[in-house]
């Protein structure tokens, strides 16, 4: 059984949707469960969940009818089947240490409720932004696309 379920609503993001699947599937923690609900896509996020479900067993699948982030995770919720629940926007990615930087105060400390930063993320400027908060800020990160 998995320890961690992470769930992350997709919709419309295929442009940066690997980028975030893959900074999950290669997480240093790899104890975990990855549920991707696709609410109603249009373009190719779909087959791109499919696709990953292919290749990762800890990878399981929903297509719905376009509800809205919050009826796709709360279908996420339904289907857990780990012991902690993580979520991730799917135009978002993370550390590869990220579940485990979660993970160890859960453990160590016994806490319910772990969460960290996050920070605008522009291609442009990817090593200097991500040098100048770690300089300055040496908690953990969560990293989220300026795509808009």
């Amino acid at each position: 059984m998995p320890k961690i379920s992470v769930i992350v609503p997709v919709y419309n993001v295929e442009k940066l949707l690997r980028r975030c699947l893959d900074s999950i599937i290669n997480q240093s923690f790899e104890n975990f469960e990855l549920l991707l609900i696709d609410d109603g896509s249009k373009d190719n996020s779909g087959q791109i969940c499919d696709d990953y479900k292919k290749q990762d067993e800890r990878v399981r699948v929903w297509h719905i009818p376009n509800g809205g982030q919050s009826v796709a995770r709360n279908l996420g919720i339904d289907n857990v089947k780990g012991d902690f629940i993580a979520f991730i926007d799917s135009d978002d990615f993370v550390e590869l240490d990220y579940l485990e930087k979660l993970y160890q105060p859960m453990l160590e400390d016994e806490v319910d409720v772990v969460s960290c930063r996050y920070i605008a993320y522009s291609e442009d400027r990817d090593e200097e932004v991500k040098k100048k908060i770690r300089d300055n800020h040496p908690e953990f990160y969560h990293f989220r696309s300026n795509h808009i």
